[in-house]
């Protein structure tokens, strides 16, 4: 059936076909921070470090993740599935 689906698209419809990154699934980055607790400069600074890795991962998921809600939304759109602005 889901095959069907993606094939045909809802209600018969041929479903839109995105190109490039707009099509690629998305993927989640695990977070993991290993560092001791600071107790001093230098473990501090590796923990900031850590932290700044992190984040900066948590960030490059957020923007794929926008990248698929806008381009859900856009199918959804072209199809009539739901009203654009």
């Amino acid at each position: 059936m889901a095959g069907h689906l993606a094939r045909d698209g809802m209600h018969g419809a041929r479903a839109p076909q995105r190109t490039g990154a707009a099509q690629a699934a998305v993927t989640l980055t695990a977070a993991t921070v290993t560092t001791a607790n600071g107790s001093d400069a230098g473990t501090t600074q590796t923990l900031a470090n850590a932290l700044k890795v992190q984040l900066n991962a948590v960030i490059a998921d957020n923007v794929a993740l926008k990248t698929l809600v806008n381009e859900l939304r856009a199918a959804l759109v072209e199809k009539g599935v739901i009203a654009g602005s």
